[in-house]
């Protein structure tokens, strides 16, 4: 007889465990920013840890949601609480392509609105927050060459950080750092702990909608973040 097996893995848990890490590592980094006089010299690691914490945390939203679809395919999974009919209804819309097409929050949406769930409120700070964050990640990850331009009026190209919405919400997240140009000042340890942070709150508020555990319950002590007061230049 032949036996066979099967071994699943939550890469999701990697992801925000990778978010916390580089939060943590940035505000070392800006900590010895303050004590030291080569301050250029840490700026490289400090926005490339800025940066994976960045890109690490909407990961992790991606690989939650996605995960959460393919459990609906197991009758004793994690949506095993809910009704049969709602599991249903998410395995199909996950076997069939349908979500793919979905934007990352819109996936969460649409998950509880088949669950049969109360909708996350996306006027919130929670939902607000992960709207900015979203929208750092795809500028960078589908970065154009005009987007970190500065300079006087008239003068910067059409697609600019400076003249662009997205500025206004993430000037008031979090603290950016000082005596930086206006294009790469918010590279700031602040922004890499805020960007971990808004991801888990983020997610915790979908699971506490679904009522159920979140799949990264058992490894909180991992996902500790420092203190954002603490890190101000």
């Amino acid at each position: 007889m032949i036996v066979g097996m099967s071994m699943q893995t939550f890469f999701s848990i990697q992801h925000v465990r990778a978010a916390t890490y580089f939060a943590r590592e940035s505000a070392r980094l800006q900590k010895r920013m303050k004590k030291s006089a080569t301050t250029l010299q840490l700026s490289t690691p400090l926005k490339a840890t800025v940066t994976a914490a960045l890109f690490s945390s909407v990961a992790f939203l991606e690989a939650t949601i996605n995960e959460i679809y393919a459990e609906a395919e197991k009758e004793n999974g994690l949506l095993g609480s809910i009704d049969p009919n709602a599991s249903k209804l998410i395995a199909y819309l996950w076997e069939s392509g349908e979500i793919d097409r979905a934007s990352v929050m819109n996936k969460f949406s649409i998950l509880l609105a088949a669950a049969s769930r109360d909708p996350l409120d996306k006027g919130s700070k929670t939902c607000q927050e992960v709207k900015s964050l979203i929208s750092l990640r795809n500028a960078l990850m589908h970065y154009k060459s005009s987007w970190l331009d500065i300079g006087t009026e008239g003068m910067v190209r059409k697609g600019a950080l400076t003249n662009s919405g997205l500025i206004k919400s993430i000037s008031s997240s979090f603290e950016w750092l000082p005596g930086s140009s206006r294009s790469d000042g918010w590279m700031s340890a602040d922004c890499a702990i805020w960007s971990a942070e808004s991801s888990i709150n983020y997610a915790n508020y979908f699971f506490e909608r679904l009522d159920i555990v979140p799949t990264y319950s058992h490894v909180l002590e991992d996902l500790k973040l420092p203190d954002r007061n603490r890190v101000k230049l």
